[in-house]
C-alpha cells in the first residue's frame, strides 16, 4: 500500500477470539505483532488503515485463520502428559521416600545387630564368672521370650523381654569370685553378698535407656509371689510383669541344666514342682502358661 503522506498513517488491528484488545501503530514505525501458541479454533484477524488526514486507506476487513492443534495439543494428550508428568515425579519422590526407608531400615538392623551382639557378650561375660552357669542367661533369655511369644507380646516386646532376661544375672559381676565360685556352704555373710547381686544389676543397668526399663529383670527377678523374696520382699502383682516371667524361666533352667531331660518322666517331675510353686514362687498365672509350653513339647530341653 501506498500513501501521500505516510507520516501521520495509522493501522489498527485486532485478532479476534484471541484478545478483545485492539492495536494502534504508526506506519512510519514499520510495526509488527506476532500471535504465537495459539489454542486450536478459529479467529478473526481484522485490519483497518487511515491516512494523517483521517481518510480510510483500507478500510475495514478480516482474514479468518483457522487453528489446527497438532496432536501433542489434544486434549487426551494433555491429559497424558499431565499424568505423565505427575506419575514421574510421583515416581521419583516415591523412589527417594523408599531409598531414605531403606537405608534407615539398614541403620536399624545394624544398631539392632551391635545391641544384639554387646549385649550377648556382656552375658556371656556374666556366665564366664561360673562354668556352673555356662550358658543360663542365654538359656533363661529363649525360655522367657518363649512365655512372652505365648502370652501374644509384640514382636518388638519379645525382643525387649529377650534382652532384659538376658541380662538378668549381670549384677553378678560384682560378686568376688572366691564367694561365687565356692564349693563349700556359704556363711551368712556370704549369703548376704550373693543377695546384693540383684542391686547391684540395678545399679550397672540404670544409665541405659536405649531399652526401656531393662534394669527390672536383674532388679527383681529373686522377689517371690508371696512376698518372701528379695531385694524388696514385694507380694504379687507389685513385682514387675517381666520380673515375674524370668523368675519362672530363672528356675526352670536351675532344675534342668545340669541333668538331661528328654525323657518324659523326668520332666514331668520339673514341672510337678513348678505347679506346685504357683502363688508361692511364681505368678499362678505364668506358671499355667509355661506349663502349657512345657506340656505342648513348645521347649526341646535335648537341645
Amino acid at each position: 500500500l501506498t500513501y501521500i503522506n505516510n507520516k501521520g498513517s495509522e493501522v489498527t488491528f485486532q485478532l479476534e477470539g484471541f484478545s478483545d484488545k485492539i492495536h494502534t501503530t504508526l506506519l512510519k514505525d514499520d510495526s509488527y505483532i506476532s500471535y504465537t501458541n495459539l489454542p486450536d479454533g478459529n479467529y478473526n484477524f481484522i485490519l483497518h488503515g487511515k491516512n494523517a488526514n483521517g481518510i480510510d486507506t483500507i478500510p475495514n476487513g478480516f482474514v479468518s485463520v483457522s487453528k489446527l492443534a497438532y496432536w501433542y495439543e489434544t486434549y487426551l494428550a494433555r491429559s497424558f502428559f499431565i499424568f505423565a508428568g505427575v506419575s514421574a515425579l510421583g515416581y521419583i519422590v516415591l523412589s527417594y521416600y523408599n531409598l531414605r526407608i531403606k537405608e534407615e531400615v539398614k541403620k536399624r538392623e545394624e544398631y539392632r545387630k551391635i545391641t544384639h551382639q554387646s549385649i550377648t557378650a556382656i552375658a556371656n561375660t556374666i556366665d564366664a564368672k561360673d562354668s556352673y552357669t555356662n550358658g543360663h542367661s542365654v538359656r533363661v533369655a529363649n525360655y522367657s521370650s518363649t512365655i512372652g511369644k505365648h502370652l501374644d507380646y509384640t514382636e518388638d516386646q519379645i525382643e525387649k523381654l529377650y534382652y532384659t532376661a538376658l541380662l538378668h544375672d549381670i549384677g553378678k559381676l560384682g560378686i568376688p569370685d572366691s564367694i561365687l565360685k565356692k564349693d563349700s556352704k556359704l556363711t551368712k555373710e556370704e549369703f548376704e553378698i550373693i543377695q546384693s547381686h540383684p542391686n547391684m544389676g540395678a545399679v550397672i543397668l540404670k544409665d541405659i535407656t536405649v531399652i526401656q526399663d531393662i534394669s527390672l529383670g536383674a532388679e527383681f527377678h529373686h522377689e517371690r509371689y508371696d512376698g518372701g523374696g528379695y531385694p524388696h520382699g514385694l507380694i504379687g502383682d507389685k513385682i514387675p510383669f517381666v520380673a515375674r516371667i524370668i523368675c519362672v524361666a530363672d528356675a526352670f533352667d536351675a532344675m534342668t541344666s545340669k541333668r538331661s531331660y528328654s525323657k518324659d518322666g523326668a520332666l514331668n517331675s520339673v514341672i510337678e514342682e513348678i505347679k506346685n510353686c504357683a502363688g508361692k514362687q511364681f505368678d499362678p498365672n505364668i506358671v499355667k502358661v509355661f506349663v502349657d509350653i512345657l506340656e505342648n513339647g513348645d521347649i526341646d530341653l535335648s537341645e
